[in-house]
């Protein structure tokens, strides 16, 4: 059982945890190759950064150099899916991502001793695989079937990715997922076996203390700090803004790192009260080896998850270990996978009071910062711990083969 295929369906730099998982078991001597999709030719360069050389990278779709046609019949299949769904309620795999045909077809034909499978597209091949008597783990870095608001669930096939997680709970050789409450729900949800934990944690090496500001020009003021790919409602910023609004003026900046749209910019920046307006900084994202320097140049890091969907409620998002792992305090919203880490802990914390408001856990927070002591790289948040598990899970399946 040494060659192992990773199937995924976006690019190492969007998903951390297959470029972090395939590294570890390169470095425990499997033969590991990822399949996915290749979407953004840009990014390309940098996923192969992420990955030991070792490990071959290979698209099952290619949307980024595929003759035209075939570009235009992958999208195509994708919305032709997600039409079915939202207006005829037709509980199709085409819904879940760019090429499912061709995807589906590639995916079986690859010899393999197992096969691990990320997100939803990947999770219906696994399925299909372990229907074939295949061997294959489910790392269930979501609950697929609980995410995203209502208004984006309309076409997205719900009943479908309800049966591919409790037959992969059910029958997967290994299942692990992203926090314990997740796991106890998953289990609880689908009458299954608890699935493992794997957190999200980040090699001890992608930190270290940045050899000048880039981002914070003004070193007085104590620095907020909040990042994601896309900077946009429903991400708690509203809130943010809404509680700093009550406070009095503070001598805090706040830095935002993600895509944002102009017409939204201004909009979120005119919710904020006038003292902070001249000090909210706006940052493009950057590379995963040159995020872990900016976050460190901040003091208080940022986590205003909601509660809905379940799957926001029950997982513990990247950001919240890579503000641990650059020692910064992390304001935090009380979501069960948050409070998870934060009542481990304590002392790295100021977490949101259920029964408060956000503005008091905010002056709280700005008044403990200048206090709080920055240690960087420290072991307990850094993902050799926690790779360490998961090598012994592989390695527990071969005994028991």
């Amino acid at each position: 059982m040494r060659r192992i295929a990773i199937l995924t369906q976006s690019h190492l730099a969007r998903n951390p945890r297959v470029f972090k998982e395939a590294n570890a078991l390169d470095q425990a001597g499997y033969s590991v190759s990822i399949f996915t999709v290749f979407s953004e030719a840009a990014v390309l360069p940098e996923d192969r950064d992420l990955i030991s050389a070792n490990i071959a990278y290979q698209a099952l779709v290619d949307i980024t150099q595929a003759p035209l046609s075939r570009r235009i019949w992958n999208k195509a299949t994708f919305k032709l899916g997600r039409m079915c769904v939202q207006y005829f309620g037709v509980q199709t795999p085409w819904a879940l991502g760019y090429g499912y045909p061709r995807y589906r077809r590639k995916a079986l034909s690859i010899d393999a001793d197992l096969f691990v499978v990320h997100q939803e597209m990947a999770l219906q091949i696994g399925v299909l695989l372990l229907q074939r008597g295949r061997k294959v783990v489910v790392d269930l870095e979501d609950w697929y079937s609980e995410d995203l608001l209502p208004e984006a669930r309309t076409e997205r096939p719900i009943q479908l990715l309800k049966k591919l997680e409790q037959h992969a709970l059910k029958h997967a050789v290994l299942c692990y997922t992203t926090s314990k409450a997740m796991a106890k729900v998953l289990a609880r949800a689908y009458q299954a076996p608890e699935p493992h934990v794997l957190y999200n944690a980040f090699p001890a090496d992608w930190q270290q203390e940045p050899a000048a500001f880039v981002d914070r020009k003004d070193a007085t003021r104590i620095s907020l700090y909040w990042y994601s790919q896309t900077i946009g409602p429903g991400r708690g910023l509203e809130a943010l803004a809404a509680a700093l609004c009550e406070i009095p003026a503070q001598p805090i900046a706040l830095h935002l790192r993600g895509n944002v749209s102009e017409e939204y910019q201004q909009d979120l920046v005119a919710q904020f009260p006038k003292w902070l307006q001249p000090y909210i900084h706006f940052h493009r994202p950057v590379n995963n080896t040159e995020l872990p320097k900016r976050i460190a140049e901040h003091d208080i890091g940022l986590a205003l998850e909601h509660s809905a969907p379940k799957n926001k409620d029950l997982t513990i998002s990247n950001k919240m270990f890579q503000y641990l792992q650059s020692g910064m305090l992390v304001l935090a919203t009380p979501t069960q996978g948050q409070r998870e880490i934060a009542e481990t802990y304590p002392n790295n914390f100021v977490l949101v009071n259920p029964e408060g408001y956000l503005k008091q856990a905010l002056v709280e927070a700005i008044a403990t910062a200048p206090s709080h002591q920055k240690r960087v790289n420290q072991p307990q948040f850094c993902y050799e711990e926690h790779a360490e598990k998961l090598v012994q899970w592989f390695k527990a399946l071969e005994v028991s083969n």
